[in-house]
């Protein structure tokens, strides 16, 4: 038998974290997989209040597109050791990416498919904190992406105060990285959440881990 959320950690991480880390995440897992996540620790001043800025209509609709056409994902940039956050949705119809834009601001292009048959692809993207700043507003209206957007705003809280002459720590980092495994597993696995749930809140159900003595 074996601990599900040291287990959990140890096979997302693949990193040596201080114990300090490893509660934080421990804690944020347990939160996240009983279904009750906190919403991360924004320092609310930093934030522009875009709930004051745009209708609770239309932060539903967005959000109702984020769930269905969306992604929510921490990236890897040129240089392998940069992290960055983005969201986006792709759609065949431009208004629905025209109309994002026009809300939320961020950048759009297309991509225009070689065989006639298929439709001219139009995404629309929003990076860093300015993505952080939509995803605390409709938060309260995900659904199928509430985990992943959880995960993207905890890494929010990595991205303030860091710059050449204030390089990021290497715990920090370490942080992102365990952030960046984690939004992967729920990409891959969302369906397998009820199924390790029931492995969190009943110890004495948890399968043997092979190898595990």
């Amino acid at each position: 038998k074996v601990d599900a959320i040291k287990f959990f950690l140890k096979d997302l991480s693949g990193i040596k974290a201080t114990q300090q880390t490893t509660i934080k995440f421990e804690s944020l897992i347990t939160q996240i997989l009983k279904g009750e996540p906190e919403k991360p620790s924004i320092d609310a001043t930093e934030w522009r209040a875009l709930d004051d800025e745009i209708s609770q209509t239309d932060l539903g609709w967005v959000a109702g597109i984020m769930d269905g056409e969306g992604f929510i994902s921490i990236l890897r940039g040129k240089n392998p050791d940069r992290l960055y956050l983005s969201i986006g949705v792709g759609n065949t119809d431009a208004r629905i990416v025209k109309k994002l834009h026009f809300l939320l601001g961020g950048s759009i292009d297309s991509t225009r498919q070689y065989h006639p048959k298929y439709k001219t692809i139009w995404m629309w993207r929003l990076n860093g904190k300015e993505a952080c700043k939509i995803l605390t507003v409709i938060m309260p209206f995900l659904v199928s992406k509430r985990e992943e957007a959880y995960l993207a705003l905890e890494f929010g809280t990595t991205l303030r105060g860091y710059h050449r002459g204030n390089p990021v720590p290497e715990e920090v980092k370490k942080e992102r990285t365990i952030l960046y495994n984690m939004i992967k597993v729920f990409k891959k696995n969302g369906p397998f959440k009820s199924s390790f749930k029931q492995v969190l809140m009943e110890p004495d159900s948890r399968p043997a881990i092979e190898g595990e003595v």
